[in-house]
């Protein structure tokens, strides 16, 4: 697993937090919230953003769609704990954003995903328009500070 920055495991960091529980059928043998269910979550996580952040997809003349999934498991997620995740966006380009994820479960960082988000207009990958980049600013990383709480 790559090394992560320790300022990202930082919940005050993100721009928007959702908190989701996880079901006791996505557990894995150990009693550990499963890897498909972590993709899942996450998943979720990322549409409630969509919705806080007024984005709505209109396909297929307009949408977005993910070109690649990364997921890093910390540590054991658990049965039936909530799970606080945060999501910001970070390095917005001409036609693609990447989508930072940080679950958190009592205290402690259990999952980090990164996901790159592509911009399509009519099917074909398209540059965001400047009303679609100005839209995104608010839901950036925010920046580290020595302080934050988690």
């Amino acid at each position: 697993m790559a090394r992560h920055d320790p300022s990202l495991f930082h919940l005050a960091r993100y721009a928007h937090r959702t908190e989701l529980y996880p079901r006791f059928g996505d557990l894995d043998p150990f009693r550990h919230v499963n890897n498909a269910a972590m993709a899942s979550l996450l998943e979720e996580a990322r549409a409630r953003f969509n919705r806080a952040s007024g984005f709505v997809a209109r396909p297929p003349e307009f949408g977005m769609v993910v070109a690649s999934i990364t997921l890093d498991y910390l540590a054991e997620a658990t049965y039936p704990a909530p799970l606080a995740i945060g999501t910001a966006l970070t390095d917005i380009g001409r036609t693609s954003f990447v989508k930072l994820q940080l679950v958190v479960q009592e205290g402690r960082p259990v999952a980090f995903g990164r996901a790159i988000m592509v911009n399509l207009v009519d099917g074909v990958k398209a540059p965001f328009t400047d009303e679609r980049r100005a839209s995104l600013d608010p839901w950036l990383l925010h920046p580290a500070a020595e302080s934050l709480p988690s």
